[in-house]
């Protein structure tokens, strides 16, 4: 499998990452239709992994205040367990540290926390509920 990551910048692969989104977070995990697309795709930067021009995954990152937050990360069912996910959040951060940002956050599902700790994300607060699902605010210096 030789998977590349690189920046969407067709209109073919924002539709196909949407496409992705909906699978995983609407029809995988139960969650609400109507956030998927929400409103803040317009300003977000996407990042894709492709396997054979196809999309295997994506995430996105977006400018709130001075901070930049990483969501939306989503890999086909049968391509988790190799590494994607992982490379999906490096490929975003080494894009963001060229931009200089003050800070980067995201808002994990509980049960992913160790998967960003490994990544160099701390958790901070209480856990809360978005989507349905129990999440906890997680940073990182950059």
């Amino acid at each position: 499998m030789d998977v590349e990551y690189k920046i969407a910048d067709t209109t073919e692969e924002l539709i196909d990452l949407l496409m992705l989104r909906v699978e995983v977070f609407v029809v995988e995990q139960n969650g609400p239709p109507d956030e998927e697309p929400d409103v803040y795709d317009k300003e977000s930067t996407f990042i894709v992994a492709k396997d054979d021009h196809n999309i295997v995954g994506t995430a996105r990152f977006r400018w709130v205040r001075d901070e930049i937050k990483i969501e939306r990360i989503a890999v086909k069912k049968k391509y988790r367990g190799r590494g994607i996910g992982k490379e999906l959040v490096r490929q975003a951060l080494r894009y963001i540290e060229e931009k200089h940002p003050k800070g980067v956050y995201l808002h994990a599902q509980t049960v992913a926390e160790e998967f960003y700790r490994k990544l160099g994300f701390e958790s901070v607060g209480e856990r809360f509920m978005e989507a349905g699902i129990e999440h906890i605010k997680m940073i990182r210096k950059v």
